[in-house]
């Protein structure tokens, strides 16, 4: 029989709720009304802890030594001036330090190295004081292994990455379900592959995307509805987890349409053609000891 001695803590504070529906550019505002620890690095840039977990196992019987781990997750805000598209779905341990400043990362197993991105969308839940919601991002730091318990933790580095967006094209494609790829140009084609509407008229809308070519590849930032005039019916940015800088993948968007959906006529595609991938570092400290 084994038996086992496990310690665990996990503070759960709060969850995330989003639209799709945005304005390309990303507005800051004060954290501190979520009632989290909130960290920020120099350009403003700040990170919410909503969870994290320390746990320590130990088999007895085989004598093994303990295995310690931490993860936590929190919610992502840019610079109020940075036009952020979307940040990774994970953080990257860069250092672990004790208050005497002494290193407890041990080396962490490999993990894939396709990053996945969320886009920066308005919260449902949280909003600034002027009542206008917050642009946040979800995102989590994946279990990583200790040398001493977690709760010796005393300084904490994470990376999470950026995409900062320069400049964007636009592209109009039929808004019919087809087999057929649309060139929506710089080396990128868009295939309407489902159409849905619910009851409460939220539209769900899924594209193929497919980029020819090694570099400097457009990303896709966002999709409207439009009506035979041209006017926006819905849309906005990805709701889904994507491998953006792939040369396949599946964009959903889920957004409540204004009118009838067959008055829609066009989906208008809005790529990111240049932009800048930024190493986001941030330090959270003196919180694992509570």
């Amino acid at each position: 029989m084994r038996h086992r001695v496990q310690a665990l803590l996990t503070i759960f504070v709060c969850a995330l709720g989003t639209v799709c529906f945005a304005p390309p550019h990303a507005l800051a505002d004060d954290l501190k009304g979520l009632k989290v620890p909130v960290y920020r690095d120099r350009d403003g840039y700040g990170l919410a802890v909503t969870e994290y977990s320390l746990q320590t196992e130990a088999e007895l019987l085989d004598d093994e030594a303990p295995e310690h781990t931490l993860e936590l997750a929190g919610l992502l805000q840019p610079p109020g001036k940075a036009d952020v598209l979307c940040f990774s779905t994970t953080v990257v341990a860069k250092s672990v330090e004790d208050a005497r400043g002494r290193d407890l990362m041990l080396p962490q197993r490999k993990r894939n190295n396709a990053k996945k991105f969320r886009a920066l969308v308005p919260s449902l839940k949280f909003k600034d004081r002027r009542g206008d919601p917050l642009y946040l991002c979800e995102s989590e730091l994946e279990s990583i292994s200790l040398d001493r318990p977690g709760t010796e933790v005393d300084k904490l580095v994470v990376v999470a990455t950026a995409v900062i967006v320069k400049d964007r094209e636009t592209e109009e494609i039929s808004a019919d379900v087809a087999d057929r790829y649309n060139d929506v140009g710089f080396g990128t084609s868009v295939q309407v592959s489902a159409i849905e509407v619910d009851k409460k008229s939220e539209m769900t809308v899924r594209l193929n995307v497919k980029h020819t070519g090694n570099k400097d590849l457009p990303v896709v930032d966002s999709v409207y509805a439009l009506d035979k005039r041209g006017k926006p019916m819905g849309g906005g940015r990805w709701s889904n987890e994507l491998e953006l800088f792939g040369k396949r993948y599946e964009v959903e968007l889920v957004f409540p349409l204004r009118g009838d959906e067959k008055s829609i006529d066009k989906f208008q595609i809005v790529l990111a053609t240049e932009y800048d991938i930024e190493q986001v570092e941030l330090t959270i400290e003196g919180l694992f000891q509570k």
